[in-house]
């Protein structure tokens, strides 16, 4: 089922097929043996005791395991019990991020989705899923009392098969490698997430400017609180893999090129910017709003009491990017909406304000 995926390792031989029971209790007399490729490389884990990775790295590898469970998906194979000792890793000081190879192992709590699948076959192991880097909401302790009915039993079943608990799984990841810490669950006694705890912004933050700068850090703390709050959210918030992938992917754009100037203004009387664009050079568009805002702050703020009020009020989705600011200028406030728009094709991009 996984053997044409790259990054699971793939099993040589067993002899599980050929073993017997030999008692009443239906136990093997016979030892269970699996042969997997061998794997010369190490853990996320071990690689982050090693040596700390800077933010670009760590959206890169959550970008790469993005990328690898949405090949087991296709598969129809929910993996469900991630962490970083299970996540492999084969990248050195000598390779650059882009170079990363991610591997993933230990699939014994994996959702196999088949047309025949029952709610009895996930009562099999739903008690054992205990993930102690993680304990995703799905299988947070539910109390189930008299008023429990078959449709509420069914609903958490189906909930503990989402496949969003894998993209949970990540979100948890992406955390611990920035602030260093277990998430362990997705909310605490005081009914906080992990992210919101006393001391983690913080960590959060000075990680973010020290790499990004002054210039991107607020748009990129925006974005990065938006991911964790739905990643460490209830399975219905949850974020579907396309949309975390871009969101993962805009937060690279802002990592990796906002530092970089702009060369040159766009004239303020431009309506529509038109060109040939491939998705990579959508989300770059989007992180260019940021970059025409602040520009044209800085050009035209010698002539007058200039700023904008709300810097990065912003609302997305894999078709359109939004942003709602208000262009102070004196007393006066002008409300403007910048909106960058993906047409069918998705070879041409809008961007209107």
């Amino acid at each position: 089922m996984l053997l044409q995926v790259d990054g699971v390792p793939k099993i040589i031989d067993s002899n599980f097929d050929t073993m017997e029971n030999t008692n009443a209790q239906g136990k093997s007399s016979r030892k269970l043996w699996i042969l997997i490729d061998s794997i010369e490389t190490t853990t996320l884990y071990d690689l982050i005791n090693q040596r700390p990775l800077c933010i670009r790295e760590n959206l890169m590898i959550s970008l790469k395991l993005v990328h690898l469970i949405k090949q087991i998906h296709s598969r129809n194979v929910v993996h469900r019990n991630i962490s970083p000792q299970n996540i492999l890793i084969n990248y050195d000081s000598s390779m650059s991020p882009d170079q990363i190879h991610v591997g993933l192992i230990d699939f014994d709590f994996a959702w196999i989705e088949q047309p025949n699948n029952d709610s009895s076959n996930l009562d099999q192991v739903k008690d054992l899923i205990v993930n102690n880097f993680y304990r995703v909401p799905q299988f947070a302790i539910q109390s189930l009392n008299t008023n429990t009915t078959d449709k509420d039993i069914e609903q958490i079943n189906s909930d503990q098969r989402s496949r969003t608990i894998d993209t949970s799984f990540i979100c948890a990841i992406l955390f611990w490698m920035i602030t260093g810490r277990d998430p362990k669950c997705s909310r605490h006694e005081n009914g906080q997430a992990p992210h919101q705890l006393n001391g983690v912004e913080d960590i959060i933050f000075m990680k973010s400017i020290s790499e990004a700068g002054e210039c991107v850090t607020k748009s990129f703390m925006e974005h990065l609180k938006l991911v964790f709050d739905r990643g460490f959210a209830n399975c219905k918030q949850q974020w579907p893999l396309l949309e975390l992938e871009y969101q993962i992917r805009f937060m690279l754009e802002l990592i990796t090129h906002g530092k970089s100037s702009v060369d040159s203004l766009l004239a303020s009387s431009t309506r529509t910017i038109s060109s040939s664009v491939s998705t990579e050079s959508f989300i770059r568009f989007v992180s260019l709003i940021d970059k025409i805002k602040n520009e044209f702050v800085n050009r035209y703020a010698s002539a007058e009491s200039i700023r904008w009020l709300n810097d990065y009020n912003w609302s997305d989705d894999n078709q359109t990017a939004r942003n709602y600011d208000t262009l102070v200028i004196c007393q006066d406030r002008l409300p403007i909406n910048f909106e960058l728009t993906r047409n069918s094709d998705c070879k041409k991009c809008t961007l209107e304000f």
